[in-house]
């Protein structure tokens, strides 16, 4: 019935965070997402409803010394954040380009199907003061790790993590990234910019 199915979906979990990193420098990526929804697990009923909405990712993982990984990762699109390594974005972007490669080619809706991106752990205070203080010239920037973003074609928010607190102006750094994602509005659904924020790692 209709209201067992509201049921399983009351016991899904919140928002999550799935992870995608570099494993290892020989082009070898991981998706790591949070435990599963129990609701995958108690009967056909409530896996049927939970695949509605949830996606299982097999990320099939080889590495360079012949290991074999099989893992699987859970995300729920509309809701759950994909969270990309900054740090990795920054300094290793043609594996990360390859991880997100992987991404889409497993997500029954594609790349657009999600709806939030974070960047973490890279020094944004640098990065964006720079930036900003060329007056929002993302020339380098947009070579790098920006020209990530309008693959994401469904993002509705993008998310810049601080690991802690810096001293940076948030309200000039954001105006940057929203005058470059104005000129990529077009690859965008709809020709809508996602909103961007800046948030501490603890209080996101």
């Amino acid at each position: 019935s209709e209201i067992r199915l509201e049921i399983w979906r009351m016991a899904f979990p919140p928002p999550q965070r799935v992870k995608l990193g570099v494993l290892d420098t020989h082009n070898t990526h991981l998706l790591r997402s949070p435990y599963p929804p129990v609701t995958l697990f108690v009967n056909q009923e409530s896996r049927t409803e939970t695949q509605k909405y949830y996606e299982i990712i097999d990320w099939n993982q080889e590495i360079h010394d012949a290991r074999h990984y099989r893992l699987a990762a859970f995300i729920c699109p509309e809701k759950d954040a994909l969270t990309i390594n900054g740090h990795h974005a920054w300094f290793n972007f043609l594996e990360t380009q390859a991880a997100i490669d992987q991404l889409k080619e497993q997500l029954n809706g594609g790349l657009g199907s999600i709806r939030t991106v974070e960047f973490t752990v890279l020094n944004w205070s640098i990065v964006f003061l720079h930036a900003a203080n060329r007056g929002g010239n993302f020339q380098r920037i947009q070579r790098r790790m920006f020209e990530i973003l309008p693959r994401f074609s469904g993002m509705q928010s993008i998310k810049f993590l601080l690991p802690k607190p810096y001293d940076i102006h948030g309200d000039a750094c954001r105006m940057a990234v929203e005058a470059f994602l104005e000129t990529q509005k077009e690859k965008f659904t709809d020709g809508r910019v996602p909103k961007v924020t800046f948030v501490n790692d603890s209080d996101s």
